[in-house]
Parts: structure tokens; C-alpha cells; sequence
């Protein structure tokens, strides 16, 4: 039987939330992850997802539309990390899906992940449930708390 669900985060899962987005590369404290869930949460055209089995959050997803001008709407996932130790039990590819209705339920066409290069595991599990590679970008940062030269 399966007893994995998939739900829609709540501010209590911000600790394990910061745990799993330190396993992907992302320090990150509970406190500061309460606050960004906080802001988040509830706001229109964000969703974070958990995955949980047993009261344990094995992994979470946030997604968010991305209005187009150039092109219809779409949804991005901007974080999916499923723990080292749960993966290869389908987890990632149920929160895809779940992300997936989310996205065709406010009129997107397409869900959008931009997956770091280095993270092959990543790729081939995307391919693998069903996406395409469609190209390779540069990502420019601006510092916008400092001076510019």
C-alpha cells in the first residue's frame, strides 16, 4: 500500500524544508526558511508541495506561474529535492505530477526546470519522467546592495 502523500506545505515543515534545501546546496536555518514559507504561503501564483510519509517530509517542491509576454503562461518549478535516502521510490516524479495539475489548473501549457548542469542525477531523472532538454542558458547575477561598475 502506498503511504506516501503529497500536500501542500505548512509553516510547521519549514525545519525539514531547510534540512532538504541544505542537502541540494542551499544553506539555509529554520528561521529563515519559516519566513520565506510565511511569505510565500498563501500568495497567488506559488504552491510549496511536501512529500510525506509516516508524519516524516521526504521531500518538497515550490513552483510558481510565470505570466509570458512573448509567449502563453507558464509554471517553473524553482526547487524540488526528494531525500538522498528516500530517492528512486517515485516521490519526485508524484510531486512533478502534483505540480503538473497545479499548473494546468491556473491555464499553463507547459511547466518549466531549469536544473543546474553539474546535477546529471537531475537530468536523467527529468528525462526520464517525460521532459526534454530544450536548451542551455547563461544565468547573469546583479548585486543590487552594491555599487556597479
Amino acid at each position: 500500500m502506498d503511504t506516501i502523500t503529497i500536500r501542500n506545505a505548512a509553516l510547521t515543515d519549514a525545519e525539514r524544508i531547510a534540512e532538504l534545501a541544505n542537502e541540494l546546496g542551499y544553506p539555509t536555518v529554520p528561521g529563515q526558511m519559516r519566513e520565506r514559507l510565511r511569505r510565500l504561503l498563501g500568495t497567488d501564483g506559488h504552491v510549496v508541495m511536501v512529500a510525506e510519509e509516516a508524519g516524516q517530509v521526504l521531500g518538497w517542491m515550490h513552483v510558481r506561474l510565470r505570466p509570458q509576454l512573448t509567449s502563453s503562461d507558464l509554471a517553473e518549478v524553482d526547487g524540488l529535492i526528494v531525500a538522498a535516502q528516500h530517492r528512486g521510490r517515485g516521490i519526485g516524479e508524484r510531486l512533478l505530477r502534483a505540480a503538473e495539475a497545479w499548473s494546468v489548473e491556473r491555464g499553463c501549457r507547459q511547466l518549466m526546470i531549469c536544473s543546474n548542469a553539474t546535477r546529471e542525477d537531475a537530468a536523467n531523472f527529468y528525462a526520464r519522467v517525460g521532459y526534454r532538454h530544450l536548451k542551455v542558458w547563461r544565468v547573469f547575477v546583479g548585486d543590487l546592495a552594491g555599487p556597479r561598475s
